[in-house]
């Protein structure tokens, strides 16, 4: 298996390339056109920044909503207990893996991005959800979705 032990070794090379850094593809006339990056320098690129630094946005993640960096805990989530008369403490006890400041930071985003976090929350909830994905809740909790000849 000759074929197995090249791939190794190139993979071995490319991971020890990326470890030091990006690495750029170029043409034999040198001009560059690609790089190859480690996927955490990748992933850090594509955030949105915010002017919270624990709070970050990720396309196609959450749907790209706000969120608790490095977590998938949305400011949404945050604002719902805070709003709802949770403490810091309590937070913390249902999430033990957050860090108070992060907690603070995502209260203080919802506080200064208050319209676009309660639209969130609306579209969130259960009736909203209901309608758009076209199911209802019956009294047991069960979730029946509607046949296409039963949607208006």
């Amino acid at each position: 298996m000759p074929e197995l032990k090249e791939a190794r070794a190139l993979y071995s090379t490319w991971r020890e390339q990326l470890r030091r850094g990006p690495v750029i593809l170029q043409e034999e006339d040198e001009e560059p056109w690609g790089v190859i990056l480690p996927y955490r320098q990748f992933r850090q690129m594509q955030e949105a920044p915010t002017s919270h630094p624990y709070i970050t946005r990720v396309p196609g993640r959450r749907g790209g909503r706000a969120v608790i960096r490095g977590t998938g805990i949305t400011v949404a989530l945050i604002a719902r207990l805070y709003k709802a008369g949770d403490t810091i403490d309590e937070i913390l006890e249902s999430y033990p893996h957050l860090q108070p400041s992060w907690i603070y930071d995502a209260i203080g985003y919802y506080l200064d991005h208050r319209d676009e976090i309660e639209r969130e929350i609306q579209e969130n909830r259960l009736e909203a959800l209901s309608e758009r994905h076209h199911f209802t809740v019956d009294e047991r909790g069960f979730v029946h979705f509607l046949a296409s000849d039963e949607l208006d």
